[in-house]
């Protein structure tokens, strides 16, 4: 893959894993026992793909797009979005 459409899907995957934690952040806060149980369960699953199949490859090829890595491009990806108002985790 072309490094700068590695770049835009790794920024689209990570939008979808911050929806993801808000997600599991509202099961948290929201849920009865057994559902809280059923729906992190399928989060969890959620995110361990994301994570296995789609971003760690990317990762692997362009280490800099790590986002476990304290990165030049992913600072800058949270400050846009920030600058946008997107919410971003720091995490």
């Amino acid at each position: 893959m072309e490094r700068s459409a590695a770049e835009a899907l790794m920024a689209t995957l990570s939008r979808i894993g911050e929806a993801l934690n808000e997600a599991n952040r509202i099961v948290s806060e929201h849920s009865t026992s057994p559902e809280k149980e059923h729906l992190r369960r399928g989060l969890g699953t959620m995110m361990d793909g994301l994570w296995v199949d789609l971003m760690w490859p990317i990762a692997r090829q362009y280490p800099h797009l790590d986002p476990d890595k304290d990165s030049d491009w992913f600072r800058d990806l949270q400050a846009r979005r920030k600058s946008r108002g997107e919410g971003v985790n720091d995490a």
